[in-house]
């Protein structure tokens, strides 16, 4: 059997449909706290949105979109223009298999290039898998938000 190959480039807004695909299961759980999955149209804003500012990039195996990240502002104040939080979401069938870390690594490269200052992910707890990759790749907890978001009861 032939190990898969993955290539990782930047995200466009062709890339939409593919991506809104592998987002909408995590719609469902307390990954996300967007209740609603946004429709394509909603995404490919999206991706145009996050594209002009940071790094948005997609991870294919064998030419089909299986994961991607990207960096999007920590808070909208001008002056927080160099602080990011990072966003990664993986398709079902691709878990396990250290594409989360590469995509993570690919993009603070990026946007250690353009010279962000610091990086950050909001894990939701519990969710002891993206809190190994955090600790794994050198984040530490800064703090807890307790009550700020209710979903599935």
């Amino acid at each position: 059997m032939n190990e898969p190959v993955y290539t990782y480039r930047l995200a466009t807004t062709d890339d939409a449909e593919a991506l809104q695909a592998i987002y909408a299961p995590y719609v469902d759980t307390s990954i996300t706290f967007e209740c609603t999955c946004p429709d394509v149209e909603e995404f490919r804003k999206r991706i145009e949105e996050r594209v002009c500012l940071y790094p948005y990039i997609v991870c294919e195996e064998d030419g089909v979109p299986v994961g991607y990240a990207y960096a999007s502002r920590l808070f909208t104040r001008e002056a927080y223009a160099w602080a990011v939080e990072l966003s990664v979401y993986l398709s079902n069938t691709c878990r396990g298999r250290g594409l989360g870390r590469a995509l993570y690594d690919r993009l603070l490269k990026l946007l250690e290039m353009q010279g962000v200052r610091s990086a950050h992910g909001k894990v939701t707890e519990p969710n002891e898998k993206s809190d190994k990759l955090h600790l794994a790749m050198g984040f530490r907890l800064v703090g807890v938000m307790d009550n700020v978001g209710f979903k599935l009861g």
